[in-house]
């Protein structure tokens, strides 16, 4: 019973990162060296949940949103954003403050 269980859970998934792609989406990279820098970023990030592939942050499916260019954010409104890890931890704190201000949200500390 629990392995058919797991199977419509990972099933349930797959069709909600599915979903979430086709609505999210705005334009993709296609640079696979960036999209594995993105995941190994995510990975070490105390957020992430390795079980569903999500942040804890922003509660988007990382093994889509690390292939995007550009996005809509469900959570404003549908606003198209660069993609960014909310945290800055993809090396892009200014793109991440750029929103939090928008957002007035406290900024990140930038080096």
């Amino acid at each position: 019973m629990i392995m058919v269980a797991g199977i419509v859970q990972r099933a349930f998934r797959m069709v909600a990162k599915a979903g979430a792609k086709a609505v999210l989406s705005v334009a993709t990279h296609n640079n696979e060296a960036l999209t594995i820098a993105r995941m190994n970023a995510c990975r070490a990030c105390p957020n992430f949940d390795a079980d569903s592939q999500q942040c804890g942050v922003c509660g988007c499916y990382m093994d889509v949103k690390t292939t995007l260019l550009r996005n809509h954010n469900p959570y404003k409104g549908g606003r198209i954003e660069i993609t960014h890890c909310p945290e800055g931890r993809w090396g892009d704190a200014e793109i991440a403050n750029h929103y939090r201000a928008i957002d007035g949200k406290e900024l990140i500390e930038t080096n």
